[in-house]
């Protein structure tokens, strides 16, 4: 039994922040703030690449293709 309570408390361990933890507007930090980051980043690569696609089109049909 005493091994569970040691597993248990070298995961519980292992898995706790070193205190780099982010805030959102409020100020509060959430546990998804670096998958809402990730994904603002994903969001913004997204939109580029829709602009060069934009733009490649543009290119192609204004040169007659």
């Amino acid at each position: 039994m005493k091994y569970v309570v040691y597993v248990l408390f070298g995961l519980v361990c292992a898995c706790t922040d070193n205190g780099s933890v982010s805030t959102n507007a409020t100020g509060k930090a959430t546990v998804l703030d670096s998958q809402i980051n990730a994904l603002e980043k994903a969001k913004a690569v997204d939109q580029q690449v829709q602009d060069a696609v934009e733009k490649a089109r543009k290119t192609i049909e204004e040169s007659g293709g």
